[in-house]
């Protein structure tokens, strides 16, 4: 697999700057490796699966989901994932390139706030306690059976996670899309719950 670029001069104050302004979700803060592993095993990343990373940053974790262990591609599953800030978008499609995944990663250079999620099986993220919380509007509208998985931060304190784990003593947290509503998810014990992501 192609080594990573080094992210733009300045880009993590920048995106540091416009979270703090209110214009990011999340500032951008890499995902090390190791840890991106343990995510996509958390969310049981499988054949047929198509993962949405909202704020994906330099790509690393779409490209991780279409990757085989020995660095060559995986032509089961899909990735998209969105970034708001162009330099970052960009540095992510050439670190797509350099790893020959452009017919199976695509990144959008949009809003997350703004992605449809209708196509999802799998979303990712690494953004902040008020950026989960903005977007769990369009979370709740995921199929049944979708899986969010998280880093650091859980969507909300109302939300009981389907799987959990710690990677260097910092939380992952999944939580599955139940089938019995807009509003149902699957809790530790595989039971349905109810939570208006909406008010949450």
């Amino acid at each position: 697999r192609a080594p990573m670029r080094g992210p733009p001069s300045g880009l993590w104050l920048g995106t540091w700057a416009k979270f703090l302004l209110g214009w990011r979700l999340g500032p951008y803060v890499p995902t090390p490796p190791h840890v991106v592993a343990s995510m996509l095993r958390l969310a049981e990343l499988s054949p047929g699966d198509v993962l949405y990373d909202l704020g994906c940053g330099d790509g690393r974790v779409c490209v991780a989901a279409c990757s085989d262990e020995l660095g060559g591609s995986r032509q089961d599953v899909r990735a998209v994932g969105f970034e708001l800030d162009p330099r970052l978008a960009a540095e992510a499609r050439r670190y797509v390139e350099d790893v020959n995944l452009g017919g199976a990663v695509e990144i959008r250079e949009e809003d997350a706030l703004c992605a449809d999620l209708g196509d999802a099986t799998v979303v990712a993220l690494y953004l902040s306690e008020n950026g989960n919380r903005k977007l769990m509007p369009s979370l709740a509208k995921l199929r049944a059976g979708a899986r969010v998985v998280t880093f650091t931060f859980p969507l909300c304190d109302r939300m009981r996670p389907t799987k959990s784990k710690k990677v260097d003593g910092i939380s992952l947290y999944m939580y599955r899309k139940g089938s019995t509503g807009a509003n149902s998810w699957v809790g530790p014990q595989g039971e349905d719950y109810i939570v208006d992501l909406v008010r949450a």
